[in-house]
């Protein structure tokens, strides 16, 4: 009966440290993924709308957005023995902030005075660079995110 008990409470323990750790890993990577999420937001939202108006304002607010993002993800704390996800999701904002440096280009194409056909070729080469660029970026993070799930034995939801 005493081994029982103490079966019991070692099993207890080891469940509580268990449920612990898991909601440690989850707790962390949903915060990862929240500031990250937050990021894309930002860039999304600046894209969609007709950035050329207002072109410095809304650059500098959208700047400030991921900035506060990526200050957010370097003040979380890593995980003890991996810190992969937060410094890939840090990598993805450093490069939404260098998106930023496309548009300015777009911006200065389609505010010249003399505007040509190869402009316009330019304009879409730019814009398809970025997005793919980006596409590769966020493709390589959602992988990245997996293979944490699967070391941690945490759940992966799409």
């Amino acid at each position: 009966m005493k081994k029982t008990g103490i079966f019991l409470l070692c099993a207890l323990l080891l469940f509580s440290c268990n449920n612990k750790k898991y909601a440690k890993i989850t707790d962390y990577n949903d915060h990862v993924v929240k500031y990250l999420e937050q990021a894309e937001l930002t860039v999304k939202t600046w894209s969609n709308t007709n950035f050329m108006q207002l072109y410095e304002l809304k650059k500098q607010n959208s700047i400030l957005k991921l900035l506060d993002m990526q200050d957010s993800l370097t003040a979380l704390t890593p995980l003890h023995d991996d810190d992969t996800l937060r410094q890939a999701a840090m990598g993805m904002i450093d490069n939404y902030l260098k998106s930023f440096t496309i548009y300015d280009s777009v911006y200065a194409i389609l505010t010249d005075t003399a505007y040509y056909k190869s402009d316009s070729i330019r304009v879409r080469e730019l814009l398809k660079s970025n997005q793919n660029m980006l596409q590769q970026q966020a493709d390589a993070f959602q992988a990245l995110q997996k293979r944490f799930s699967e070391r941690y034995g945490v759940e992966f939801l799409e």
